[in-house]
């Protein structure tokens, strides 16, 4: 696995709560990396490719992607992308939704319907 892992904690600048929310604006590829939570964005404009073990998937407006910590990815051919980015720590959902908890390929990705 690549060992460009990042912390949750990393992003906590000014809480101490098992999250983290921003609005989203990568200008270039992210390399594969990973998280020790999880990774939560819903786009609001543009596109972008991620790459998720051997699954490729488009990023378009209105889609919701849910990846699961320690499952590496990357974004790349960004194009005018931005989205809504939550990072959160997986005891979070405990009770609440034990079907992304506990999905066996690491992560759900949601379209809007045309």
């Amino acid at each position: 696995m690549n060992n460009n892992k990042t912390a949750l904690k990393n992003y906590q600048k000014l809480n101490t709560l098992p999250l983290h929310i921003e609005v989203w604006r990568p200008e270039s590829s992210v390399p594969m990396h990973y998280h020790d939570c999880v990774e939560l964005l819903l786009t609001t404009n543009g596109n972008a490719l991620c790459q998720v073990g051997d699954v490729r998937l488009k990023f378009a407006k209105g889609d919701l992607f849910v990846i699961s910590g320690d499952l590496a990815h990357s974004i790349y051919d960004v194009k005018n992308f931005s989205a809504y980015r939550l990072l959160f720590d997986i005891s979070l959902l405990d009770g609440l939704c034990e079907e992304i908890k506990n999905c066996e390929v690491g992560f759900v990705f949601f379209r809007e319907s045309a």
